[in-house]
């Protein structure tokens, strides 16, 4: 299955009904101008970070090279989260639904946790801001700054991290 597709359509479609290459990838541009235009429904339960993410050069470089950039930053974000601290021993995207700290972590990680690019889009922010609200004793994450706190020498640590795996 396409990860850059799955991250325009939500769905997985088999290999072999792929549209030819131009074709595929001018759909996808305008797939990802709509979609980056679009709000996070309220009360979604599927969380999807990196929804419309690392396709700014879909065009140029095409499917393949989308799909890695795509892959690529999610191995980041996972990597940033498990140097968060608080909580001690890291976050998970799940983590994000109840615990503030994953969710200042995980905004800090998506602006600032990739190489590949940052990846805080109004899908993002209105999903930041949907799952804040919704937390119990309320959350003071600010969604649209995204200036969540790591220690700089876990930022050394995470950059080491992200280098070995590139």
């Amino acid at each position: 299955s396409s990860a850059c597709r799955d991250h325009l359509t939500g769905a997985r479609p088999d290999r072999a009904m792929r549209l030819p290459g131009l074709a595929t990838a001018a759909l996808a541009t305008a797939a990802a101008a709509a979609l980056r235009a679009a709000a996070v429904p309220t009360g979604t339960t599927d969380l999807d970070w990196y929804h419309g993410c690392a396709l700014e050069d879909l065009p140029q470089r095409g499917e393949i090279a989308a799909d890695l950039d795509v892959e690529k930053l999610i191995r980041h974000i996972t990597i940033c989260l498990t140097h968060c601290d608080p909580p001690k021993g890291g976050c998970t995207e799940e983590g994000t639904i109840t615990d503030c700290d994953c969710l200042k972590c995980m905004m800090h990680c998506m602006k600032r946790g990739s190489y590949v690019t940052e990846c805080v889009n109004p899908f993002q922010v209105n999903l930041c801001n949907d799952l804040r609200g919704n937390m119990t004793g309320g959350c003071d994450v600010d969604c649209n700054a995204a200036s969540g706190r790591m220690p700089s020498v876990l930022s050394g640590a995470l950059a080491i991290a992200l280098a070995a795996a590139a």
